[in-house]
């Protein structure tokens, strides 16, 4: 199982499909590959075992592995996910050009192939770029499989304005308020009381707790991130866009990052105040809020890429600050 298949498993995302992989033929089936260079229809028609003479001819059934391959893998994600149920597992099949389980695990075997050419190396140089691409295809068909952030259409009636206060509204008083500002004045630029704050706030609150898409949770966090409050503003208005592209661009850097994480987990051990361990760097919890949504989007998008060196860095360093607040004993007070 791979890095992708056991992150899915520990979501509870991947059901187990049968065996597909890749194994030598045995020594009959190779002899038939040998000597039959044609497709045999009884083959396809026998949906139980394996045809490894079938495996061993390319046939990309519907995929185009050189300009599409998200659309690949967000197949193998779905037919994995429905395997154990045959009627819909046959109509992704009808969807994607897959004439039965034989002709599936010959497609796969086909994609190894080509993740093996020139044409491939030149796109994913290393397994992990492959890997990354995996990962990155199959979070979005997830998501989406599961509407999360996805209903905006149906939940049009709790996406209309509370009292007059739009969601955008309400979440860019609040980063300002988290960002420090003062309350009352913000609430009065919206031209509303106290009162009808507090009203608007609670609703918008059970708005996004019964939203088990996480549609307005997410649009507010949009909203919230964009405010423009804050030192890291930016950043966070960039990873809402989905532009956390280049490391470069980075709020911070990832030793700094991985620093406030690790001294954060300590310190909450040891049952020290999370907002003051961020004062201490100089930061604010909503600042922190951006900063971590920046990195955690640009991790999750490049982490396996370049041979893992993102997730090798990573690692790398969360160990070493780790070890480093980890050595203070509860009963110290520690520097951060």
């Amino acid at each position: 199982m791979g890095l992708l298949d056991t992150i899915l498993s520990a979501l509870g995302l991947r059901k187990q499909a049968p065996d597909i992989s890749n194994a030598a033929p045995p020594a009959a089936a190779a002899a038939v590959a040998d000597d039959d260079d044609d497709d045999d229809d009884d083959d396809d028609d026998d949906d139980e075992g394996r045809d490894y003479a079938l495996e061993a001819k390319d046939d990309r059934a519907s995929f185009d592995f050189d300009n599409d391959i998200d659309r690949y893998f967000g197949a193998q994600f779905l037919i994995e996910q429905k395997w154990d149920d045959e009627d819909e597992r046959a109509e992704l099949f009808g969807e994607y050009g897959i004439r039965n389980s034989q002709h599936w695990y010959q497609v796969k075997a086909t994609f190894e192939r080509w993740s093996q050419s020139p044409a491939a190396r030149a796109k994913y140089p290393t397994a992990g770029d492959l890997v990354q691409a995996q990962m990155n295809a199959t979070q979005s068909v997830a998501m989406a499989s599961m509407n999360i952030g996805n209903q905006q259409e149906a939940l049009a009636e709790d996406l209309a304005p509370v009292e007059g206060v739009t969601l955008e509204q309400w979440a860019k008083v609040q980063a300002k308020i988290a960002g420090g500002g003062e309350a009352e004045p913000l609430i009065a630029e919206l031209g509303v009381d106290r009162a009808k704050w507090d009203r608007v706030s609670a609703e918008w609150n059970a708005r996004m707790s019964r939203d088990t898409s996480l549609t307005i949770t997410m649009e507010y966090s949009k909203h919230f991130q964009s405010a423009g409050a804050g030192q890291f503003a930016g950043a966070a208005a960039s990873a809402a866009a989905g532009e956390a592209t280049s490391e470069a661009d980075a709020p911070i850097t990832l030793e700094r990052y991985c620093e406030i994480e690790m001294a954060q987990a300590a310190g909450s051990e040891q049952g020290k105040d999370a907002a003051a361990i961020l004062q201490s760097f100089g930061m604010s919890p909503m600042e922190w809020g951006q900063v971590g949504g920046w990195w955690s989007m640009y991790i999750s998008q490049n982490a396996m890429r370049n041979d893992a060196e993102l997730h090798k860095r990573y690692t790398a360093l969360r160990d070493q600050f780790e070890a480093k607040y980890k050595a203070a004993s509860a009963d110290d007070d520690i520097s951060f």
